[in-house]
């Protein structure tokens, strides 16, 4: 297996979207040093080129794809913050068949990586369909296969519009699944998965197309309920949520479990934070009064 040492320069949050990626993708810091690299990019390399098992070997095969022009490439971007590059390489995809790929550059800011190059590979033949297919990864929870927060905040944006303009009402609800880390201690944490994975099936079933589930956190989901017309249809899925989950999980040893706490617009709050922070104040009170 290869050792690709993960630096910390790069947040846990960053490496996990951008291991989720279908694409090849490399960090590299503003020292041209290589310190990330995703799972798309350790596999193609293992595949590529057996034997590998340092950065500094990588470095070199990069390079040598790229006509020995990284380190002068990689030093232009890290002293111009408005450059970038794109770049077309040829690689051996098996024995005596070749691919061009497009290689991107770019100049890399945010609030959890400082600064530093990203790189990635692109199939030129396939940008369309790649774009979809990344697009749909960086949003996606890998386990549950629903929303994960960057997937929510877009798909609230797209509804935000049409609640303000119809003069909608919508809901918060969040749901905390009970004793997880004591579940994982004494079940193991593929047990732990299975809970969570059972826990977001049972949430979709209960809610409406149009409305929003997501993975907030390890053992937490927000689910807004959209185009309301009344209070009362609140109050319908909290008791749906509730009885689906025993339901689905009455073979379960423990059965699996739920705390709740929920938010309406202009009841409990003008925004989405200010309903994201009732509704998980009311979530917590809720756990404390079965505990």
């Amino acid at each position: 297996m290869i050792n690709f040492i993960k630096d910390n320069n790069t947040s846990t949050i960053t490496r996990c979207i951008l291991d989720g990626l279908p694409i090849p993708i490399a960090l590299f810091n503003l020292e041209n040093e290589l310190i990330f690299v995703n799972c798309t990019f350790q596999n193609w390399f293992m595949y590529q080129s057996p034997g590998i098992i340092k950065l500094a070997d990588i470095m070199k095969r990069i390079d040598s794809l790229m006509s020995n022009e990284l380190n002068s490439i990689l030093e232009d971007i890290s002293h111009n913050e408005n450059l970038d590059l794109i770049k077309e390489v040829t690689v051996r995809t098996s024995i005596n068949k070749h691919k061009n790929l497009k290689v991107t550059l770019k100049r890399l800011h945010s609030e959890d990586f400082t600064e530093g190059v990203l790189m990635f590979f692109e199939d030129k033949l396939r940008k369309e369909d790649n774009l979809e297919v990344y697009k749909k990864q960086a949003h996606v929870d890998q386990l549950t296969g629903i929303l994960n927060r960057f997937g929510f905040y877009e798909a609230f944006n797209a509804i935000e519009h049409k609640v303000v303009n119809d003069n909608l009402i919508y809901a918060v609800l969040i749901a905390d699944i009970d004793g997880l880390k004591t579940i994982n201690d004494l079940h193991g944490h593929s047990y732990g998965d299975k809970v969570i994975t059972m826990t977001a099936k049972s949430l979709s079933l209960s809610l409406r197309e149009e409305d929003i589930l997501c993975r907030w956190g390890g053992d937490e989901f927000i689910i807004i309920l959209a185009n309301m017309y009344s209070t009362n249809h609140l109050n319908k899925v909290l008791v749906r949520v509730l009885d689906r989950i025993k339901n689905l999980t009455t073979t379960q040893n423990p059965p699996i479990t739920l705390s709740l706490g929920s938010a309406i617009c202009h009841v409990n709050g003008d925004n989405l934070t200010e309903l994201i922070d009732y509704a998980d104040k009311a979530m917590y009170v809720d756990k404390r009064c079965r505990s």
